[in-house]
């Protein structure tokens, strides 16, 4: 009996072995068997970050552990040249020593000329500098970023910190750009090979030209009212690019901040006023801007093919009922009654169950709040002007007093100074008057002493000074 057992045990166990041999090595070979399965993941792991490097670049140089130091590169291919005629003078060189070197950089801070120039006065940055102040950094640069959780919908991002502190900092000063500070010692990450890690920096300047094209190609596509807004964008931005030679560096996130910002800029200085007629680029703006609040205000869901899985959380407050379900429950109310008529109440068309019906109304208390709000902005403006006037006014009456003031004064001091004249004259003729008589009175006196009428007038005849003779 002990031989049967044990024959029908070793039996049951051949079986067992013939049908799940990898159960039957594990429990024979356990150690040896978690050392393999180890390795295998290892492998497994090993291949799948190989692949991911070789698909973003071509090799790697240096441990990913180590600190790696490229001042050298960098003093070799830039020479110990540290200011720059132009930001494509610098970029040049910049890009070869990341091609050299395998490193990638970024701008960050950056600020451009466009917003420098608008509070600049004196001197006016030239546009071929692209930027007043920006730092050039390692695309690892920064703290590290957690990698998303498994199962989570968030999207992983492509360029996480990872602690690397390389940097070159370059300011615009006297006419040229000018690195401020540097530092090429990357940290925490390997260093890659291949043209792909060099990231395209804008090369352009924004100029008016360049606005007007832009805002030009976005009306035409208006991704604003499209549904598919993103696949829009990407055809915008490549028809920009074969466009104008300028722009073949442009990226869809640069055309959307530009837009953006001229379409504010000019809903500000317009105060929300249709353009005038002559105003090609007003009126492009102004459409723009219409279309883009009718697409915020009547957001268009993408239609979902029939069969899809749903996607996202379930809905945490019950969708409002529409007229559309009214009418469906209707219908299906009726269906149900005794004297119900298919003919009575037919659907003029198939109502789909799986249309998007908007969550709420339109925002019109939003407009009606900006309405009033613009009212009362043009009446006290309209007050404003009027006090101006008013002020105005009073200032050419107080004016025109002081001027009707000043010639009574010069009337009146005219007046006094022809009196005082009148009366120096008046005084000199009586003068004049008093001295003849007193003349006349006095030859009366020489030419007849005694009165008599008998008087002799002796004469005395001078030549020479020598008195000559006397005569009577």
């Amino acid at each position: 009996m002990a031989e049967a057992e044990q024959e029908a045990a070793t039996e049951i166990e051949q079986m067992q072995q013939m049908e799940d041999p990898a159960g039957d090595q594990v429990t024979g070979n356990d150690d040896s068997e978690n050392q393999e399965l180890n390795e295998d993941e290892n492998n497994v792991n090993d291949e799948e970050h190989e692949q991911d490097v070789t698909e973003e670049t071509e090799g790697i140089n240096g441990d990913s552990g180590d600190a790696v130091d490229t001042t050298a590169e960098f003093l070799k291919i830039f020479q110990g040249k540290t200011e720059f005629n132009s930001w494509e003078e610098f970029n040049t060189l910049f890009e070869e020593f990341q091609r050299e070197t395998g490193s990638a950089f970024k701008p960050k801070s950056a600020t451009s000329i466009e917003f420098a120039n608008e509070r600049r006065v004196r001197e006016i940055i030239p546009a071929h500098f692209v930027y007043q102040t920006v730092k050039m950094v390692c695309q690892n640069y920064g703290t590290p970023t957690p990698v998303a959780r498994d199962g989570s919908t968030r999207k992983p991002r492509k360029y996480v910190g990872l602690g690397c502190e390389a940097m070159v900092h370059l300011r615009y000063k006297a006419g040229t750009l000018n690195i401020v500070s540097c530092n090429l010692e990357h940290k925490n990450h390997a260093l890659f090979s291949g043209n792909e890690v060099i990231r395209k920096v804008r090369s352009f300047s924004f100029s008016d030209d360049i606005d007007h094209l832009m805002a030009k190609v976005v009306m035409e596509h208006n991704p604003f009212s499209h549904w598919n807004s993103e696949k829009e964008w990407m055809a915008l931005c490549a028809d920009l690019q074969s466009r104008d030679a300028r722009m073949k560096t442009v990226t869809v996130r640069v055309v959307k901040k530009r837009i953006r910002f001229l379409i504010d800029r000019y809903m500000a200085n317009s105060n929300g006023k249709a353009p005038l007629p002559d105003d090609e680029m007003g009126i492009i703006l102004y459409e723009l801007a219409k279309s883009k609040q009718d697409a915020m205000d009547n957001i268009t869901k993408v239609p979902r093919k029939p069969g899809a899985r749903k996607r996202g959380r379930p809905r945490k407050y019950p969708r409002p009922e529409s007229e559309e379900d009214e009418e469906l429950e209707a219908m299906l109310d009726a269906d149900d009654s005794a004297n119900y008529s298919p003919d009575e109440k037919k659907p003029k068309k198939y109502i789909s169950t799986t249309s998007y019906v908007s969550s709420g109304p339109p925002p019109i208390k939003d407009i009606a709040v900006f309405l009033r709000y613009m009212e009362r902005k043009d009446d006290n403006d309209r007050r404003l002007k009027q006090d101006d006037i008013d002020l105005r006014r009073g200032e050419l009456e107080l004016h025109k007093k002081e001027l009707e003031l000043q010639r009574e004064r010069f009337e009146f001091e005219r007046l006094e100074r022809q009196a005082h004249l009148d009366l120096l004259k008046a005084q000199l003729e009586v003068l004049t008057s008093q001295r003849t008589q007193q003349q006349q009175h006095q030859k009366l006196v020489l030419a007849d002493p005694k009165g008599d009428g008998s008087g002799v007038t002796e004469y005395t005849i001078v030549v020479n000074n020598d008195q000559a003779f006397a005569t009577q």
